[in-house]
C-alpha cells in the first residue's frame, strides 16, 4: 500500500523530516494519520462510491468503518452476482476515496447475501459475510490490506440464508467477536479471534430452541459486548426481550429478561467503553393504543439490568 508522506510543524522541522524521508525511502509510504482538524467538521457533498456495472449487478448492502484518524473503509456487495462479489474502497483524509476494488475471495463460490464490518480506532477491521452455503470472514490491516478469507461455518443448509442477525465487534487489540442466529432462528452462536488469522469453532451462546425475533449487538474497545434479542416461546405466548453481556475473560453472562409484551419490541442497544449499556424498545400494549418507548440502563458497577427500572417516553 502506498500513501503520501506528510509533515507539519516549523519549516526547519519539516525540512528535516523530508530529508530523512529521502534518505529512508520506506518512510515515504508511511501514511499521515493526524486527526482531522476542527475546520473539517462539516458535511461534504454527496459522492458516488459505485455506480454499478449493469442493471443485473446492482451495488447494495454497504457497511462502513472509520478509525480515530478519519480513515474510512467502505464495503458493499453485488447481490445478484453468481458467485457473490464483494467490493471495497478506502478513504484517506486529505486524499479522498480511492477506486473501488473487488475483494479476492480466493475461490469461494457461494452467493453473498449479507455482510457486516467492525473497525477499531487504529484502523484494523473484520468483515464477515454469508451466503447460502456458509459463513465467512476476512481481516483488514491498514498497512497490509486484506487477509485470505476463512470459513467460520460451512454448509450447506436447506434455507436461503445461512445465518440471521450477523454482527461483529473488534477491540483495541484486534480481538474479534462474531454473533449470529442459525437459519431457522432458534439458536444463537458466536466465535472469537485474536488476530483474524483463525476463528474459534462456533459455540452456542444460548441453546434456546425457541423462535427468535430481532437481534441487536454492540461492543466496545475493551472487548466487552452486549446482545439483545426477542424470543417468542409459542403461539399465543408473549414476546420476551432479553439481554446478555459478554466479557472477554469470562464469556457470556446468563440472559437477563428485560420486558414481556404480547407484541414485538423492535429493540436497539448501545454500549460505551466503560461497559455502560442502554436498551430501548417499543411498547404498544401497556398504554394501548399509544406507542411508547421504554428504556433500561446497565451501569458498570451498578448491579444487573434487572435491578434498574424501565421508564416510558411517549
Amino acid at each position: 500500500m502506498t500513501s503520501a508522506f506528510c509533515a507539519s510543524g516549523p519549516l526547519s522541522l519539516r525540512i528535516g523530516i523530508l530529508a530523512i524521508a529521502v534518505l529512508v525511502p520506506a518512510l515515504a509510504t508511511v501514511e499521515c494519520v493526524r486527526p482531522p482538524s476542527a475546520a473539517a467538521q462539516t458535511w461534504q457533498l454527496p459522492d458516488s462510491l459505485d455506480l454499478g456495472l449493469a442493471a443485473t449487478l446492482n451495488a447494495s448492502a454497504p457497511v462502513l468503518g472509520i478509525d480515530n484518524y478519519g480513515r474510512t473503509l467502505g464495503v458493499w456487495v453485488y447481490g445478484f452476482a453468481v458467485p457473490g462479489e464483494i467490493y471495497w474502497a478506502r478513504y484517506s483524509p486529505g486524499v479522498g476515496w480511492g477506486s473501488k476494488t473487488r475483494l479476492d475471495l480466493h475461490g469461494l463460490a457461494d452467493r453473498v447475501y449479507g455482510i457486516d464490518l467492525a473497525m477499531n480506532g487504529s484502523g484494523s477491521a473484520y468483515l464477515a459475510w454469508y451466503g447460502q452455503a456458509g459463513l465467512y470472514a476476512a481481516a483488514y490491516d491498514p498497512v497490509q490490506g486484506w487477509t485470505r478469507p476463512v470459513t467460520i461455518r460451512p454448509g450447506p443448509n436447506p434455507f436461503i440464508d445461512f445465518v440471521g442477525g450477523l454482527a461483529l465487534g473488534i477491540d483495541a487489540n484486534r480481538g474479534g467477536l462474531m454473533v449470529w442466529a442459525n437459519p431457522n432462528s432458534d439458536s444463537i452462536f458466536y466465535a472469537t479471534t485474536a488476530d483474524g488469522a483463525s476463528w474459534t469453532a462456533p459455540q452456542s451462546i444460548f441453546d434456546v430452541h425457541l423462535q427468535l425475533g430481532a437481534m441487536q449487538f454492540d461492543s466496545n474497545a475493551g472487548g466487552e459486548a452486549v446482545l439483545v434479542w426477542e424470543r417468542h416461546p409459542a403461539i399465543l405466548s408473549p414476546w420476551n426481550l432479553y439481554a446478555a453481556r459478554y466479557d472477554p475473560s469470562t464469556g457470556w453472562a446468563s440472559p437477563t429478561p428485560l420486558s414481556t409484551s404480547p407484541t414485538y419490541h423492535s429493540p436497539t442497544v448501545a454500549m460505551n467503553d466503560s461497559g455502560a449499556i442502554v436498551v430501548a424498545w417499543v411498547d404498544n400494549f401497556t398504554n394501548f393504543p399509544n406507542f411508547d418507548i421504554y428504556q433500561r440502563r446497565y451501569g458498570a458497577g451498578q448491579g444487573p439490568i434487572a435491578s434498574l427500572s424501565a421508564r416510558a417516553e411517549k
